[in-house]
């Protein structure tokens, strides 16, 4: 009777978050579980009590639709409620609610203005593997706000959005790569990451056309293959040419 309790409730549950809409909203996911839609995922030889998955359900539903609500108040200038929906989520772990909670301090909205807050903030959803909180941290080190500027630093945290297929993070790194900055000047690794950002999102084709005219035909035909290599490697360990296709 309980196991069929237990059923009905997730299936309730998990038809109301399908009618609210809550597709590729951000889940709130535990260092000891993975979610995957309703289903709980422990390491093997952990048992778990059968309303533990239940629990966690409805956290994930209550999570999203914090989430939603929250963005959708910032998107209307409501920066109070969207701060009071997000920073629950901030405080338990949420990346994108971490990053998006910088934000609101990096621009003063709903809360004073201070870059010092904004940082910590994108520092806890950098460490996790966030691709924008690890953008944001490689910025604020970029243009010395809330810490001392460092551009080998900022170098660090764009290396590691590009690596994730981050258009942003990698026209980011060929910037740098162009101006020198944080790393030695090299057009070829310039032009490798804006041609991989390009692909992604064509808008950055303008980098690849303004660094083309600083290059040989050699360089650019060397680029092009690292772009090809970085492909296959999806992102990972580019810029090292080691085949010749």
């Amino acid at each position: 009777m309980m196991k069929i309790a237990i059923a009905f409730l997730i299936w309730t549950i998990c038809s109301l978050a399908q009618a609210a809409d809550l597709s590729g909203v951000p889940r709130i996911v535990d260092s000891d579980t993975l979610a995957i839609g309703a289903t709980k995922v422990r390491p093997a030889g952990i048992d778990a009590p059968e309303t533990d998955g239940v629990m966690l359900v409805i956290a994930q539903v209550v999570s999203a639709g914090s989430f939603a609500d929250g963005m959708a108040a910032y998107n209307r200038g409501d920066y109070a409620t969207a701060l009071k929906l997000w920073r629950p989520l901030a405080e338990r772990g949420n990346a994108d609610a971490q990053v998006l909670l910088g934000n609101m301090y990096s621009e003063g909205h709903g809360v004073p203005q201070n870059d010092a807050e904004a940082v910590s903030w994108y520092r806890e959803a950098a460490e996790q593997g966030n691709a924008m909180g690890q953008q944001s941290l490689g910025d604020s080190y970029n243009g010395g706000f809330g810490v001392p500027q460092d551009y080998a630093e900022a170098v660090k945290w764009y290396r590691r959005a590009a690596e994730q297929g981050y258009d942003l993070g990698q026209h980011s790194l060929g910037m740098m790569y162009e101006d020198g900055r944080g790393v030695p000047r090299n057009y070829v690794q310039a032009y490798m990451w804006f041609h991989l950002a390009a692909a992604i999102k064509p808008a950055w084709a303008k980098s690849i056309a303004h660094i083309d005219a600083k290059m040989t035909p050699a360089q650019i035909a060397d680029a092009l293959r690292l772009v090809s290599q970085c492909q296959r490697q999806n992102f990972k360990g580019c810029g090292v040419l080691t085949d010749s296709r």
